[in-house]
């Protein structure tokens, strides 16, 4: 059973990967993808009075679909600031399944500012006492009693589509940038490919000679040279994912590869 689900998952993020290429290379997607996105989350009432159908690619991720909540402790206070053991246990967990709507511009060629719409997974925040920590199991059993952090409410609607009331945030001001302003982006768009790389890889779209740097996930640099258009020998690196950054006359841009 575990060995089927992470083969699942792995085949669900490869296709969730083919259509981020496109989008980040502004390619439209082809009607298999479209449809496989449109199939993410399946909502259907059933001829029977209060009959609910949930199906999609989505629940296949969630190893037991009902038990879907986690959680985590991720700091330890021993003791108060007087010396006292206390034994704070701070907990991060996750809920229900709610539904985001994200705002974001469209896959190319329109670009057109689009809702995008889906599951996301409910937050919570916890404190125990004399050093006690939650399993998964406890914590399903403890969810209905808890309250999401009063900060959640800021991206958080309910369930007749108005918002809750305000919570706190951390201050902020918005600036205003004068239109002579240069950001160090590029404007132009860089184009990467192959992606995923197997030994070479070609930088287009940018002027010549460029620096080119590689980032591991760990934020390490395991590559770097000025390039003039040559395609760029990555056989020594080992497989996975970096993040590449392109300088080209003083900007930078930055993007994703896989390397298999």
């Amino acid at each position: 059973k575990i060995k089927d689900y992470f083969l699942g998952m792995k085949s669900t993020c490869d296709t969730l990967t083919q259509i981020l290429d496109k989008q980040m290379n502004n390619l439209p997607y082809s009607d298999v993808e479209t449809a496989f996105m449109k199939n993410m989350y399946v909502y259907q009432q059933g001829a029977m009075c209060g009959e609910v159908f949930e199906e999609g690619w989505y629940f296949d991720l969630l190893f037991e679909p009902g038990k879907e909540a986690v959680i985590a402790d991720v700091h330890t206070q021993a003791t108060d600031e007087w010396g006292n053991i206390v034994g704070h246990i701070l907990h991060v967990g996750t809920g229900n399944v709610n539904l985001g709507i994200f705002l974001a511009y469209g896959p190319a060629p329109e670009k057109q500012p689009m809702a995008f719409v889906g599951p996301v997974m409910s937050y919570y925040e916890t404190v125990t006492n004399d050093f006690y920590r939650y399993n998964d199991e406890e914590w399903l059993e403890a969810l209905p009693e808890m309250t999401p952090p009063e900060w959640t409410s800021i991206y958080l609607i309910n369930k007749k589509g108005n918002a809750y009331a305000k919570g706190n945030e951390l201050p902020y001001k918005i600036i205003q940038m004068p239109s002579t302003y240069n950001s160090p982006v590029m404007t132009q768009k860089l184009l990467v490919f192959p992606n995923p790389v197997e030994n070479y890889l070609t930088v287009s779209n940018v002027s010549s000679p460029v620096k080119i740097s590689l980032f591991d996930i760990h934020g390490r640099m395991v590559f770097q040279c000025v390039n003039d258009g040559l395609p760029v020998d990555l056989s020594s690196l080992k497989k996975g994912v970096y993040v590449v950054s392109i300088r080209d006359k003083g900007k930078i841009e930055t993007t994703r590869i896989i390397k298999e």
